[in-house]
């Protein structure tokens, strides 16, 4: 009886228990963080663990730099652990490499300048924990501790990382703190207001407002995050180097012809058009093209009759996605935004519009845009056992179909590296995958902290979601599973270890931070009071880094003149290609003279080949 009449008290006050739990959940973390005596610094200098071929991946969320850059050993560098506080009698990092090669070499030195040489231990392709105890001359002062490579010797290289991960406790304690106060009006969402039913004129009308208003967004959203392709478009990376080879091989065949190792039909139909209709003018036409390809996709998840709620809010955050614009308005990276026509047949109301008209042309040019879709196939299969349906048993076999195909290309074209991949560790990925959307700067030396925080975001949407799972739980569900799918489609690419949003690999942020935005806006739209205006708080949260970093602009070329370089055979390394926007970093198209001449001569217009476009020396005197 009195296990029986706990059960009940309990249950009468599920809502105190919850925050009660959620309190001293906040406080045995805060306790934790507040007495971590782990040495707390940065280091500067050096580069990423990634770099090392055989070095074993940390797999926590803290600072580390080795000296092995640019895939040479023989590296040149400095790796600097700072600051040491005065008072500090002995700090505890990690070392990896080989400090006892000549050339190699640590010291702490102290603000007077004073200087006392340290012994490296060997702890070769691991992390091994190094204590080191500083000298008494040093204890009244701040000092830092160096790490020297000088070596010149094949294996010479040294690493160091810090253990602490103390900032990562502050953002889930706060998280924890919130959600015990926000609790009750977490539980009490309540149902969405009704609006009234609008006039019979306006119905008919709101398809095309909302399809102007999207259309104007969309451009001003691409010119904004990419004036250079804008005001001088120019060909980048794969569609220089690779597809442009391609027709001239294939003509266009070439729109089955794996790149990479998988179809990507949106870049080669692209390209393959703009070259047909102008060899001359392709960067204008492939950016035209480009924006309209964009556009579409917008227009499909704003106006799709999904399951989503707020879709023209989850349009509007695919423009604001907070990363560097890299997959924006260059046919090259058309590919992104592809894959997501196939994501919105996932969240489709087939009460609504239960014909496959629509549905299978999305999934059909998704799938065919990336190996995305290897990803994306359970959800279609889980879709057609949950909802039972014909159509969405045909769904899912030609998705499943499809991502056979791209997987069995991915298999059969991929070159083996040579590197052993190594399985990221869950807090780095959580912190570069979640954490760092709502925090990020480019001087940035805590991933701790950026794990800290994704941990306390999750928590925030876990405990929303449980909240809502009778009314969107579904939908929630899907974009969570997207999500997830999304982060182990890009960890299971390349190293995380180097990746940044801004900086290294923008474009494998791009699905991860869509669906991100997309779960919090699934959650803003049922919550209600302060419990809403949290979550706003978080969606808002990235702008400022994207108002600052969210534009690329490139150096000048002039395609034409390039193309007339090309023509008369004075380019003799190729057709320079943008990769990163900078001159002194090009690519080169792989085009012969004579394959110059022929786009020019077989484009639709302006296809006629001056004497500036001919060789300056046809025909050699022997």
């Amino acid at each position: 009886m009195r296990s029986e009449s706990l059960i009940g008290a309990l249950k009468n006050h599920r809502v105190a228990v919850v925050q009660v739990l959620l309190l001293m959940a906040a406080m045995a973390i805060a306790f934790a963080g507040m007495t971590d005596r782990s040495y707390r610094g940065g280091i500067t200098g050096g580069c990423s663990q990634a770099y090392s071929h055989f070095l074993k991946q940390a797999t926590s969320a803290s600072p580390r730099a080795i000296s092995f850059c640019n895939e040479q050993n023989a590296d040149v560098a400095d790796l600097i652990v700072e600051p040491i506080k005065a008072g500090t009698q002995s700090i505890a990092v990690q070392i990896a490499g080989y400090g006892d090669t000549p050339g190699i070499s640590a010291s702490l030195v102290g603000a007077d300048g004073s200087t006392y040489p340290v012994a490296l231990p060997r702890a070769g392709d691991e992390w091994v924990p190094w204590t080191i105890t500083l000298p008494e001359q040093l204890r009244s002062q701040q000092s830092k501790l160096v790490l020297s490579d000088r070596s010149k010797e094949g294996f010479g290289w040294i690493g160091v990382g810090i253990t602490a991960g103390y900032d990562g406790w502050v953002p889930v304690s706060i998280a924890l703190l919130l959600l015990a106060m926000l609790y009750p009006l977490i539980r009490r969402t309540g149902s969405l207001s009704t609006p009234g039913a609008p006039q019979p004129g306006l119905r008919a009308r709101r398809p095309l407002i909302v399809a102007s208003a999207m259309s104007i967004v969309t451009l001003i959203a691409l010119i904004l995050r990419r004036p250079s392709q804008f005001s001088n478009p120019y060909v980048w990376v794969e569609d220089g180097r690779d597809l442009l080879p391609h027709f001239v091989k294939y003509g266009w065949q070439t729109l089955f012809e794996p790149v990479a190792g998988y179809i990507l039909i949106p870049n080669k139909l692209i390209n393959a058009a703009a070259v047909s209709l102008s060899f001359r003018w392709l960067p204008e036409i492939s950016l035209l093209l480009c924006v309209l390809f964009t556009l579409i996709v917008i227009l499909v998840i704003a106006m799709s009759p999904t399951r989503l709620r707020a879709p023209v809010l989850c349009a509007f955050a695919v423009l604001a996605v907070p990363t560097d614009p890299e997959v924006f308005t260059t046919s090259a990276y058309a590919l992104w935004w592809g894959s997501l026509l196939a994501v919105m047949p996932i969240f489709w109301d087939e009460q609504r519009a239960p014909s496959l008209r629509c549905r299978l042309p999305l999934v059909v040019v998704g799938a065919l845009s990336s190996p995305f879709i290897i990803f994306l196939a359970p959800l279609y299969l889980a879709r057609a056992i949950w909802l039972r349906r014909r159509s969405e048993w045909i769904l899912a076999v030609v998705a499943g179909m499809l991502a056979v195909v791209q997987a069995a290309l991915v298999v059969l074209n991929t070159v083996p590296s040579g590197k052993p991949y190594q399985l990221p560790g869950i807090p780095i990925v959580i912190g570069k995958f979640v954490g760092n959307y709502f925090w990020w700067s480019p001087d940035s030396a805590s991933p701790a902290l950026a794990a800290g925080i994704g941990c306390a975001a999750l928590l925030v949407c876990a405990v929303y979601a449980m909240a809502q799972r009778r009314r969107n739980g579904v939908v929630i569900s899907l974009v969570a599973a997207c999500l997830l799918l999304a982060i182990v489609a890009s960890t299971g690419r390349v190293m995380v270890d180097p990746l940044d949003p801004f900086n290294a690999g923008p474009r494998y942020f791009f699905y991860p931070y869509i669906f991100i935005s997309w779960l919090l806006i699934q959650l803003m739209a049922e919550a209600r009071g302060v419990a809403r205006f949290l979550l706003i708080a978080l969606l808002v949260a990235p702008l400022p880094h994207v108002l600052q970093h969210g534009q690329r602009t490139h150096e000048h070329l002039d395609w034409r003149d390039e193309v007339s370089r090309c023509t008369n055979g004075t380019a003799v390394e190729g057709i320079p290609i943008h990769v990163a926007g900078y001159l002194s970093f090009v690519w080169r198209s792989p085009l012969s003279a004579d394959a110059c001449r022929a786009l020019v001569r077989e484009s639709l217009f302006d296809n006629t080949l001056t004497s500036d476009d001919l060789p300056l020396n046809p025909h050699p005197s022997p």
